[in-house]
Formats: structure tokens, sequence, C-alpha cells
């Protein structure tokens, strides 16, 4: 059978309804749903999700599941930087998205945005190439699409705020950039032909954030940490202390909503560009750790929290990339097992973490004594998050039993922990802003000093 070498496509979008709109207020307090009935939806949504539901057209009234996230932005941020791309589409074999399969049988999307941060569509008409298995399809049809916008065969339009826009097979989208600091809700109706993966709420609705590289020094730099890099991790050997440290308070009295996220910074460059918490948590550092060719790396991220949600997963974890197989925000629709300078990370016990949280969800507890059998998860079949969620339910069992106990570390407290201990985080109980610093001792990751760009599920 000769296989087509490329396909018609009609990329845009068609508005199918509105919402009245809803300030910032109302979508910061707007809970985060995946592939809930609509029945559930009404019960667990807030207001925008209620009135997406009302709107709904048919036949997506009556039988599509509903998907919410909410996050906050700081100017120029994104909440993915995959390319553009189309949703619900089957795969080839070498993962790639499979544009021979008949429109007909992919199912459309109703969306609706609202806040600080669009989705970019590319508008217009044109031949897709599609390219033999083994070749990056992805990659090269955006090489595709930049010439067609360069030279005005395709445009880029975003749906405005609040409209009920459908989109499907063919419809090229990406996630836009903050037009300002706020808040933004995406919300979607699918109707699914399969069940759904399950998802606990309260892991859907953690987020982190992350960093995508843009020009071409950052990418070089970041080349380590790319999700199908090769990296030779060292054997893992466990601490020899098993211990956990309380160091008091941090020594600042700043909101966290003024910090400056960074992902593996050298000391130097988080105290110069963190601001005032992130200079007292590296000033609180034991002198070591501030020499200038101390083995120190430091991560921060700056989250929004929603009361009863949780600024990091809240499964027992030492992993400082917990989710890292099955992490696909490059665009990429490979898992990978074990690839890159994340991977090195997770399977690093000898280290040790100092680190605090601060602000709303900033609490956490922590799991003593540490396991002796400190060594790297391994990937299950049903991927990492399964056997993150089977260890947790091991340990919590351990914890009933009286062989674990927890620790509550509150918000604000600078704690010093070793590479094999485990902690998770724990329910905000007011909605706010959360800084979460860590600085590690003795890990084989490379400093690139990066901003983080992404608030990421």
């Amino acid at each position: 059978m000769t296989l087509p070498t490329s396909v018609r496509v009609r990329s845009g979008f068609d508005v199918v309804g509105r919402v009245p709109p809803f300030d910032d207020a109302v979508i910061a307090e707007e809970p985060s749903l995946w592939l809930v009935d609509q029945a559930e939806a009404r019960a667990r949504g807030g207001p925008i999700t209620r009135a997406f539901v009302e709107a709904l057209p048919p036949p997506w009234r009556d039988e599509a599941l509903i998907l919410s996230r909410v996050a906050w932005l700081e100017p120029g941020w994104r909440t993915q930087p995959a390319p553009f791309h189309c949703d619900n589409l089957p795969r080839r074999p070498d993962g790639e998205q499979d544009f021979t399969r008949p429109p007909a049988e992919t199912p459309e999307t109703v969306g609706c945005l609202m806040g600080c941060c669009p989705t970019d569509f590319v508008v217009g008409e044109g031949d897709l190439p599609l390219w033999p298995l083994g070749r990056p399809q992805t990659v090269l049809q955006n090489a595709w699409l930049d010439r067609r916008l360069r030279a005005g065969a395709m445009q880029v339009e975003a749906p405005p705020e609040g409209v009920l826009f459908r989109f499907g097979w063919g419809d090229f989208h990406r996630a836009g950039r903050a037009r300002r600091a706020g808040w933004r809700v995406l919300l979607r109706a699918v109707v699914r032909d399969r069940p759904a993966r399950g998802i606990p709420a309260a892991i859907y609705a953690s987020q982190y954030n992350e960093y995508a590289p843009e020009t071409v020094a950052e990418w070089a730099a970041y080349a380590p940490y790319a999700p199908d890099a090769t990296w030779d991790a060292p054997g893992a050997t466990a601490s020899a202390h098993r211990r956990m440290e309380r160091l008091g308070a941090l020594a600042a009295a700043a909101e966290p909503r003024g910090e400056t996220p960074v992902f593996a910074a050298r000391v130097a460059f988080a105290a110069e560009v963190g601001g005032p918490l992130t200079r007292a948590f590296v000033a609180g550092l034991p002198p070591a750790w501030r020499a200038p060719d101390a083995p120190v790396v430091v991560d921060s991220e700056l989250l929004w929290v929603r009361r009863g949600a949780t600024g990091a997963l809240p499964l027992w974890h030492r992993e400082p990339f917990p989710r890292h197989a099955e992490n696909t925000w490059l665009g990429t629709a490979r898992r990978h097992r074990g690839g890159g300078a994340r991977a090195l990370a997770n399977a690093e016990v000898a280290v040790e973490h100092i680190v605090c949280h601060v602000g709303a969800g900033g609490d956490i507890d922590v799991l003593l004594p540490a396991p002796e059998d400190a060594v790297p998860l391994e990937d299950e079949p049903g991927g990492r998050l399964q056997a993150l969620r089977a260890r947790d339910a091991a340990l919590r069992a351990a914890v009933t039993a009286g062989d674990r106990r927890l620790v509550r570390v509150p918000a604000g407290q600078r704690v010093r922990l070793d590479g094999a201990t485990l902690w998770r985080a724990r329910p905000a109980e007011r909605s706010g802003f959360l800084l979460r610093l860590r600085a590690t001792w003795g890990s084989q990751r490379p400093c690139i000093d990066a901003l983080r760009n992404l608030c990421a599920p």
C-alpha cells in the first residue's frame, strides 16, 4: 500500500458559544478538574466551570467529560512549550502524530480560556507534508508552518476570552505567552470513546514551575536536561546519614509573590536574581555551601496554590523530579526511561538537601526513619506515576503499623535532609503564593543558571 506524502489541512477554530466574564479573583479560586462527568463538574467546579457546562452545545452538552486547569503566570510565561500540535490524534509507531487517519476518527474538543494567557491557533489551509517513520514529524511540520506563517499564507489567531471554541483534527495550536501577571483557566470538554486514564484529583491539581530553553545558547546549556539526553548516572550509594536537622525559620518577612524562580542555578546566581526570600535562604546556607566552588545547585519554584490543593506532589517521594519518566512537556510523545540529568538527580541518594517552603501550602511531612533500601524508583508498566502511588500506599501502611513516623515541618522552616529521606506536600489551609526553595550538596547535575518560565502540570 502506498502511503500519502501529504494531507490537506484546514487549521483554525469555530466559535460555538460564550460564557460571561469573570475577574481574576474568581479565576484564582476555580478548582482544577480531570476528566469528570458533567454532574461532578457542576458539584466540584466553581462558577466558571458551571457556566462552561451550561453553555456547551450538543453533543458535548450531554456526553462530554470536563477538564479544567488554573495556573498563575508571570509575563512571558507559558503553560507548556509544546510547538504547534493537534489534540487527540492517534500515534504512529514512532510516537509522532498520525495524520493519515481520517478526521472523522478524531474526537473534537470544545475549549474556553479566561485570564492572562491565550492559546494561539494557526488559521489557514495547506498541504501538510507527511514524513516517513523515524523522521521528527512534529519538528518538521512546525518548520513548514513557520514558513507559511512568514509568507502570509497562514495567520496566528487566539480565541477571545470567554468564547467557547471547537477544534480537532488539523487544528494546530500551542500555548501562548502570558500578556500580564495573573491567573489563567483553561476548560475543555471532550467526548471520549475509551476510558480516561485515572489521575487522582490531588495529583492533577499539583503543579510545577519548569524551564524551557528558547535561544541556541540556552538549548546548548540545557542539553544534559533534555528528556532523551544521554547521561551516564553513577551507581546510587545510600548516604550514611539518616537524619533530619531543623535549621530554624527563614530570616525574611517578604512575600513569595515578588520572587524570581530559578532552575539549576549556582548559589551566587540564585542570590543575585531570586529576590529577598531567596537571598535570605542562600545567606542561611552553611559557609561551605556558599563557597564559589561548592558542589551546590539551587532550584526554586513560585506557584499559586488554591486552598485544599498542594504545591507539590502529595505522595511520598524523594526524587527531585518525581514524574520525570512521563514528562512530555517538551512536545515529544515518547516516554524516556532514565535519560538526562533529571534521571541522574533521581538516582542520587548520597546528596544532601536544604529545603524551605514559604507561603500557602508550605507545610510538608517528612517520613522517618528513611528506608534503608534507598534505591532509584524504577518504572512500572503503568508508568512512573503508578510506581509512585504504589510506593506511597506501602509507606502509608508502614505509618499505620507504627514502622514509620511523620514529622511535620511548618512553612518557613529550613530543614536539612539526606538524599534518601522521603517527604510529601500537605494541602494548603488557605489560597496564596508558595515559594519552594532547595539547595543540593553533592549533585552531579550541571548548573545552567536558568530562569523558570513555565507553570506546568
